[in-house]
């Protein structure tokens, strides 16, 4: 699927490639059918043939793209291999760590409502914080049922002193959690798979950088090589 983006729409290029991701506002110059050319707002330096991910404005058919870079010139950016990620791909890394989450489930106009900053009455649901994340989405553990293809209504922060981000998120998975994973007598569990469709991009870069600091954590110090 093609999707058409006016000269001057507002998009954002994250790239997790090199020491650390890249958040880098620019508009539209020019959008074909496999290609993307943008202006950067700012000079910033991509490793060559970078793979980026391109955050669109909301309300289009996908929230984001994926591409490569296939030349630069000044603050002109021209991206080769552009497509529509799958639901649930994983574009950016996926590890565990703690994510805080509370969401609602959207019914009526409540998408609408909560877009523009307004809270819906529905009940609010938090999942435990330890979970399994990347970029693009999150899995979780959760006594409620959620269907497939319900949209939730997300309130979303990382440990620290992080700000706390509205988000809308598309359910993409519901499997039960298989009893030898629960305590005795607990109730029935669930894992949730859900897939942002309107996250702001600095949530999209900070969830990048967290992917890192945890890769970092995880490896740990580089041990020196015996002669």
């Amino acid at each position: 699927m093609f999707i058409q983006l006016s000269p001057g729409a507002p998009v954002t290029v994250v790239c997790a490639a090199g020491a650390s991701p890249v958040l880098a506002p620019a508009s539209v110059v020019s959008s074909e059918a496999d290609s993307l050319v943008v202006e950067l707002a700012s000079d910033v330096t991509l490793p060559p043939r970078a793979r980026v991910i391109v955050e669109l404005p909301p309300g289009l058919d996908a929230p984001r793209l994926t591409a490569h870079v296939a030349s630069a010139s000044g603050r002109r950016l021209t991206l080769r291999g552009v497509g529509i990620p799958e639901r649930d791909r994983r574009e950016y890394p996926r590890l565990e760590g703690f994510v805080r989450v509370r969401y609602r489930v959207a019914h009526g106009d409540d998408a609408a409502r909560w877009a523009r900053g307004e809270t819906p009455a529905s009940p609010e649901r938090t999942p435990d914080p330890f979970m399994n994340f990347s970029a693009t989405g999150v899995a979780f553990v959760e006594s409620a049922v959620v269907h497939e293809g319900e949209l939730l209504l997300l309130h979303l922060s990382l440990p620290g002193a992080a700000p706390c981000w509205r988000c809308t998120a598309r359910v993409v998975r519901v499997l039960p959690l298989p009893a030898d994973e629960r305590e005795p007598g607990e109730a029935p569990l669930h894992s949730v798979a859900v897939f942002f469709e309107e996250i702001p991009a600095e949530a999209t870069v900070a969830l990048a950088r967290y992917t890192l600091q945890i890769q970092d954590a995880l490896l740990g110090p580089a041990r020196p090589t015996g002669d």
